[in-house]
């Protein structure tokens, strides 16, 4: 069997850890107000990508 890493080859950045380990930690919703290329949409797609992985659905970016 294929091990596959998601996210690939992306680190969140230092700004953005807070967002990511609640939502690694089974947070439902959030809201990122950051500055112009702060990345979020990185941080967002990085995320469905996990979610998916975890549970079938309809994911909408």
């Amino acid at each position: 069997m294929v091990n596959i890493k998601i996210p690939y080859k992306w680190q969140p950045r230092k700004y953005q850890l807070d967002l990511w380990r609640y939502l690694e930690n089974g947070g439902k919703r959030a809201v990122a107000v950051w500055h112009r290329r702060a990345g979020k949409d990185s941080l967002s797609l990085n995320w469905t990508a996990v979610a998916a992985m975890r549970r079938v659905g309809v994911y909408w970016h």
